[in-house]
């Protein structure tokens, strides 16, 4: 049997510092690469843990996204007979949607784990001294892996019913790691919230559910009104599924400005989580 993987990692110490010690980008880089070897098993226990006993195991993470796919093409292609845009195929209405869904949904998943990654790991926090700034990046964990594997969803339904995937499919990681700092700053910032409002999750919920809505991912952003298209640039994840779909779909190079703008906010609000978190463990241990 496998030892606990907080086990294999060194004991740092309880006394704690301030927020200024922690916002400097080197140091949670050394602290993050440190505990990398924690954060990969606590990851795989997570995804593993998911599935665990149960028939088809690791096949469900494929299952959902191909079930939602079908399910999308047939109602969208077939019963609306939906197009995106005037002049394209019913099968890019279904495309599109799903192309948006997996960009929000892995937004919405990660966030809302972060919630209860803390409070689910209370028993490891009393009981030993390790870094407890790993269990909120491994809430990542889980959301990544789906988003992963309906990336690879998407890719053979374009190659089935579209006959290509577009070479612009290459940007996906840098789009990720344009996105991913300002996903794990917030990750920080509600994982200590969530510890002391255990509501934050269900009210996350709720209103990931209305933002789903006001964003352009069941509707092209033609279909608004002219001024409310303006609006939609304070919505964060107007940028995130923009950013996915033109590059995974539509073949469209991402503004590196904006991709640029988007990473420095990212790494700038990480920066404050992770500040946040750290400068307030003895009182997240005391609370729990």
């Amino acid at each position: 049997m496998d030892k606990e993987p907080y086990a294999q990692v060194q004991v740092v110490s309880a006394q704690q510092a301030g927020m200024a010690a922690y916002l400097n980008p080197l140091v949670a880089a050394r602290d993050i690469f440190a505990s990398r070897r924690l954060l990969f098993l606590l990851v795989r226990r997570a995804v593993l843990r998911r599935y665990k006993g149960s028939f088809l195991g690791l096949l469900w993470s494929l299952a959902t996204p191909l079930a939602m796919l079908l399910v999308y093409t047939f109602v969208f292609s077939f019963v609306f007979k939906a197009q995106w845009e005037p002049g394209q195929g019913h099968a890019h209405f279904a495309l599109a949607l799903f192309t948006g869904l997996i960009a929000f949904l892995w937004v919405s998943e990660s966030l809302t784990a972060a919630c209860n990654c803390l409070v689910e790991h209370r028993t490891h926090i009393h009981n030993t001294r390790f870094p407890i700034q790993v269990l909120p990046l491994a809430a990542l964990g889980p959301p990544l892996a789906d988003f992963l594997v309906s990336l690879a969803v998407l890719a053979a339904a374009q190659l089935f019913i579209l006959g290509r995937l577009p070479i612009t499919f290459l940007w996906l990681p840098v789009i990720y790691l344009a996105i991913l700092p300002a996903v794990a700053g917030l990750v920080f910032f509600l994982a200590f919230a969530g510890v002391f409002v255990r509501d934050l999750s269900h009210a996350l919920k709720i209103a990931f559910q209305v933002l789903l809505f006001a964003t352009p991912v069941f509707y092209p952003i033609s279909l608004l009104p002219e001024n409310f298209r303006g609006l939609m640039a304070a919505n964060p994840m107007h940028w995130v599924v923009s950013f996915f779909r033109d590059a995974a779909l539509w073949g469209k190079n991402p503004s590196l400005v904006s991709l640029i703008v988007f990473a420095a906010a990212g790494i700038c609000l990480f920066m404050a989580g992770y500040a946040l978190f750290m400068s307030k463990r003895r009182e997240i241990a005391d609370y729990l």
